[in-house]
Parts: structure tokens; C-alpha cells; sequence
């Protein structure tokens, strides 16, 4: 049993249940602001005790505790089991993804990814004089520098900076859509 203490109960009134409960002989452990008690009451022993002042509860049961440990442990069983059955799902249902890969016969055309599609059609329509493994140097060497002549630009002929940007725009588009169009 779990007698329950109320939440204005006093020292003094706390105290005064403990001795009644040692003068009837009931051994009871101190357990979160109630005492579980380790023996069996008759009827009048519960009915004293309970209405002793200090006393919210007399009752055979637990109440359950939610903790923060209580419940993040809980989250922690449910997120593991619905990854548990989406991992055997799809272990045992595989998606289907088209044809199955011919290892020995190479695709003719292989598509880049969409960010290194103007990379890629720079590379396919410049000329053979032009060096293109030495173009990400100088467009990192240009983009370093850019803060100074662009800004001095900028102050000076806004309308020229601006044509650059839009020159810059304007060629990247031209060689993803010719990348893209090959």
C-alpha cells in the first residue's frame, strides 16, 4: 500500500503519521513524498490513517511517474521499432529502379550532375588552344579578387558591373543549355 502526503502537509503532520504508523506496528519506506507501506492494514487502520491531517491518499496501487528518463525512453522504443520494420520492409520489398546494369556494356552518354552542367559544356565546345584545366584557377584567382575591382566597378560604372553580372548569367545558361541539348 502507498499512503500519500498532501502537498501543504507539514513536518510536524508528516511526522505524526510515522508515529502512528511505528505505534501500529506497520513498517513503511519513504518513497517521493509517500510512504510505501511493507505491511497489511485492516479496515479501521486504514480509515485512521487516512484521516490523519497531512494524509491526501491511501491506496493499494502505484502511481505511474513520468520522467523525463520514463519518456524519452518510450520515444526511443518507438523510433527504433518503426525503423526496425521500414528496414525489414524495405529489405524484403525492394524498390523497383528499372533495368538491372549491364556491368560489362558502358552507356554511350553519362549525364553530370546539374551544378557542373556548364563545367562540362565549357569543356565539350571550347577550342583545343584554350587551357580548361586551368580555368577553376583563374575563376578562383577572379572571385578572390572580385571584392576590389568590382567593388571600385561597381562606384564607378554601375552599369558595367552590372553588365558583367548579367554577361556572366548569360554565359553560364548558354553552356547548360548547350550540355544539355548534346
Amino acid at each position: 500500500m502507498i499512503l500519500r502526503f498532501s502537498s501543504t502537509a507539514t513536518r510536524e503532520q508528516r511526522a505524526a503519521v510515522e508515529r502512528a504508523l511505528r505505534a501500529a506496528d506497520v513498517r513503511a519506506v519513504p518513497a517521493d513524498g509517500a510512504l510505501l507501506l511493507r505491511d497489511s492494514l485492516t479496515l479501521d487502520e486504514i480509515l485512521t490513517f487516512a484521516a490523519l491531517p497531512g494524509v491526501e491518499e491511501l491506496g493499494t496501487g502505484t502511481r505511474a511517474y513520468s520522467t523525463l528518463r520514463v519518456v524519452s525512453l518510450g520515444w526511443l522504443a518507438a523510433a527504433c521499432s518503426v525503423l526496425g520494420l521500414l528496414t525489414l520492409i524495405a529489405a524484403n520489398v525492394p524498390a523497383p529502379l528499372g533495368t538491372p546494369a549491364d556491368p560489362l556494356r558502358t552507356p554511350e552518354m553519362l549525364r553530370s550532375s546539374w551544378p557542373l552542367l556548364p563545367v562540362h559544356g565549357l569543356v565539350e565546345s571550347s577550342p583545343d588552344w584554350l587551357p580548361v584545366s586551368l580555368l577553376p584557377a583563374l575563376a578562383l584567382v577572379a572571385l578572390v579578387l572580385w571584392p576590389i575591382v568590382g567593388g571600385r566597378l561597381a562606384l564607378r560604372a554601375p552599369r558595367l558591373h552590372t553588365a558583367f553580372g548579367v554577361a556572366a548569367l548569360v554565359a553560364t545558361a548558354w553552356l547548360t543549355l548547350a550540355e544539355l541539348a548534346r
